[in-house]
């Protein structure tokens, strides 16, 4: 992922007090969001409709961050797919923030420590139609 789309992201979540992880690992990305109707299907549009995922950030290159070592090389590969979506009983995030994993067990672990691990299975098993 580019700054620039986690940056709309992560602003358009806090804006729509919605609560959740994206986790930025290396060879798959996952956004999990808990929230309202209403800013939950707003949040949608701007992920399924309005940013431009293969779109390549300009200064990304210039930039020497550890954030850019994610940044998928294959552009064309890139893209946003809804994989579940469900009401809840209980919410398991206190917040929306970015969670970076070097490897797919370090991204089990960090939705493990919200017993929802379930939702790595879920995108690593998904078949896009």
């Amino acid at each position: 992922t580019n700054k620039q789309n986690r940056y709309k992201v992560d602003v358009n979540a806090q804006y729509y007090k919605l609560h959740g992880v994206g986790v930025v690992s290396d060879n798959c990305n996952l956004i999990c969001v808990e929230g309202g109707a209403k800013s939950l299907g707003k949040f949608q549009k701007l992920l399924l409709r309005r940013i431009k995922w293969n779109a390549a950030a300009k200064d990304d290159d210039a930039d020497d961050d550890d954030d850019d070592d994610e940044e998928e090389k294959d552009e064309g590969a890139n893209s946003c797919q809804l994989v579940w979506q469900g009401k809840l009983i209980k919410p398991n995030f206190p917040e929306f923030k970015f969670e970076v994993a070097r490897s797919e067990g370090q991204a089990r672990d960090l939705l493990r420590r919200r017993n929802v691990e379930h939702y790595w299975d879920l995108v690593k098993n998904f078949e896009p139609e």
